[in-house]
């Protein structure tokens, strides 16, 4: 039998709310939080179709607390957008009478520790004696909250890399970081006046920008220059027998683009961006390629660069990262072993690579992944309950363990 450990969950994505529902239907006292509204980041690339279908992005637990109510849901094949996927799901748990009372939105995290106790304290002595101290921003003011196990699945959609060689800002950067575009716009929705006719800067090789590439070429007179890291004709992979057809068709068509498909677009391979600064109608971007330096004039910037974990969030908790990544440290090693792999292929590692020196505290979906872009919505959920396994243990010897001070 387990005592009612509380449990903070961070972020009401799709990661954090399968915690929510494990740690209910577990008997668990736990807690969501969210900084914005449910499934606020899915939201806000709501325009974007997911490359996997509806089978692969929901739990057992979620649909059979769905499928007791009248909405309609997907057929298992279905190939939702963010929003749609929002709408159905995401919403819908977030509303149900088992999980509403649990959730409180418009709360932000600025930091957690422990109850007097930082880093370099206790260090392999007993912290979880101490319960998690948290610091929220909230419509009311700031507020502290406390709990047994904190789980962190805030994500990393809300921290973008910066465009800037070696990952750091280019010169300028910092100063034009609101008028730069670090996520996909709708492009099918924008005015047409503000990318048709238009040169585009975009920089980054990922499945963003080919996604961008691919409605940026269908506009009329739009020009594009392509700014991609790493140097090579074939910026993106392209996966034998993809079972995402959807995946290898941007992949493909990006492939092409670079290769010189379109006289609309000028693919810089090997190339980092060292400066830019407001000129009028637009910006004038410095472009380094090799020893060899240009300047490109144009009217708008996408940097689909990816996205980092806030790590700062937690700082005081002695928390062990990767060195590369900024992921929990055993899972990333795993990851980096299996670089080459399809992400499709990949299985949750288990409980034992989710763990850190700091007792019960667990950081589980995108931003477990770190700077790893890898991560899909199935594997966040296998996550959740492999950590289940661990925080009901520890919650069943918890009657033997000596008490808090």
């Amino acid at each position: 039998m387990t005592t009612r450990r509380s449990i903070a969950i961070i972020g009401a994505g799709p990661i954090g709310l399968e915690a929510l529902l494990q740690a209910d239907a577990l008997g668990f006292d736990a807690r969501l939080f969210e900084a914005g509204r449910v499934g606020e980041h899915v939201r806000r690339w709501g325009h974007v179709r997911l490359f996997s279908p509806w089978h692969m992005n929901h739990s057992p637990l979620g649909l059979r607390l769905l499928e007791a109510g009248d909405d309609p849901l997907p057929g298992a094949e279905d190939f939702l957008t963010g929003a749609e996927y929002a709408d159905v799901y995401l919403d819908r748990l977030g509303r149900h009478e088992r999980l509403a009372p649990h959730i409180r939105a418009r709360h932000r995290l600025v930091a957690v520790t422990r109850e007097g106790l930082g880093k370099s304290d206790l260090v392999g002595g007993p912290r979880d004696r101490r319960p998690f101290r948290m610091l929220f921003d909230t419509p009311d003011g700031e507020r502290i909250e406390h709990a047994d196990v904190v789980i962190d699945c805030s994500g990393t959609f809300g921290n973008p890399n910066w465009m800037g060689s070696g990952n750091i800002p280019a010169l300028g950067e910092r100063e034009l970081r609101e008028e730069i575009l670090y996520t996909l716009p709708d492009l099918g929705e924008a005015p047409r006046s503000e990318w048709a006719g238009r040169h585009v800067l975009v920089v980054g090789s990922g499945q963003s920008a080919a996604t961008a590439l691919d409605q940026l070429v269908g506009l009329p007179r739009t020009r594009v220059t392509w700014v991609a890291r790493d140097s090579g004709s074939t910026p993106l992979p392209v996966i034998d027998d993809d079972p995402l057809p959807e995946r290898r068709r941007l992949s493909e068509r990006a492939n092409a683009l670079a290769q010189g498909a379109d006289p609309a677009v000028s693919y810089l391979d090997g190339a980092a961006i060292q400066a830019i600064r407001s000129v009028s109608g637009g910006y004038e971007a410095t472009v380094s390629r090799g020893d060899s330096r240009r300047t490109v004039v144009v009217n708008r910037v996408l940097a689909l660069v990816g996205h980092s974990p806030d790590n700062a969030l937690y700082r005081e908790l002695q928390v062990h990262e990767c060195y590369a990544t900024f992921g929990p440290m055993k899972l990333a090693a795993g990851l980096l072993a299996d670089a080459g792999g399809d992400c499709l292929a990949r299985k949750s590692t288990g409980a034992e690579s989710l763990g850190h020196p700091e007792p019960d505290f667990y950081i589980l979906g995108a931003k477990s992944y770190g700077k790893n872009s890898s991560f899909l919505i199935r594997l966040g959920l296998e996550q959740v309950r492999a950590a289940f396994v661990t925080i009901s243990a520890r919650a069943s010897d918890d009657a033997t363990r000596a008490p808090r001070v």
